[in-house]
């Protein structure tokens, strides 16, 4: 969604910065849940988990402004920032973020030197070292027609005398400018909004044989002079999900597209 244009979206390399997360979209996640079953938790409403980028951008829409002006902001959450549409959000810095690296260390993305026509070798006209063509084998393209490319391997080189080489023949205009294929369109970066019913996943509690204490007394480890006692412990830990059915994940963009990393 662009403004008040709404445009269908069928992967992630459709999205870009403009398509942020909109109270409509929370609406039809919440709907989602609704029919679904999805319990709730306390309070009578759904959770989501929200980057902070993210977070900010929803906050500045006028939806968001009018429904706060009134609303009860005691927070029932750790982190909480407030409801709309039946649902609290959870601000974390975990919420995934896919942005995929700059393309060489001089360079976030790559532009074609001469035209290809059904093949799999492509100059470009930046630098590439010897660490960037590395790096480069196996990483994904994608242009500004969302077309996406995969790197087999590169072919270091200054300006102008570098190349790519794709695992399949592709026909590509000369000056396409390539961006990393890893996040969205033109290399943007996308951000997951998990929406969550209650008991959507479990967690496995370090207790019982997850856990154990390990204690080693100076007798046995304390040097040549019994000075020094060890204590530690250990513990397995672990999520499942428990009800697909509960949890809804919605990708968005944000303006924060440019400075935020991937996670």
């Amino acid at each position: 969604i662009s403004g008040t244009t709404e445009t269908p979206v069928t992967s992630r390399l459709g999205l870009d910065k403009t398509a942020i997360l909109t109270p409509k979209m929370v609406n039809k996640a919440v709907s989602f849940l609704k029919k679904n079953k999805a319990p709730r938790f306390s309070g009578n409403t759904y959770v989501c988990v929200i980057h902070p980028s993210e977070a900010e951008d929803l906050r500045e829409t006028n939806q968001w402004k009018e429904f706060h002006k009134y609303a009860d902001l005691a927070p029932i959450f750790k982190g909480e920032i407030g409801t709309l549409h039946g649902c609290r959000f959870i601000e974390s810095n975990e919420a995934k973020i896919w942005r995929g690296a700059d393309l060489t260390a001089g360079a976030r993305n790559l532009s074609v030197k001469t035209a290809v026509s059904a093949g799999t070798t492509v100059a470009v006209k930046e630098v590439i070292t010897d660490d960037d063509a590395a790096a480069l084998a196996g990483r994904k393209l994608v242009d500004a027609s969302g077309n996406v490319y995969t790197i087999a391997s590169a072919t270091a080189g200054a300006a102008n005398s570098a190349s790519l080489t794709l695992s399949a023949a592709a026909t590509i205009s000369q000056n396409a400018v390539l961006y990393p294929g890893e996040g969205g369109a033109e290399g943007s970066s996308v951000y997951a909004n998990l929406f969550l019913g209650k008991d959507a996943f479990g967690v496995l509690e370090p207790n019982g044989e997850a856990f154990e204490m390990i204690i080693h007394d100076k007798e046995e480890i304390g040097g040549p002079l019994n000075q020094f006692s060890t204590i530690g412990y250990k513990f397995c830990h672990g999520a499942k999900i428990l009800y697909q059915e509960r949890m809804v994940r919605v990708e968005s963009g944000s303006s924060y597209d440019a400075t935020d990393e991937e996670n």
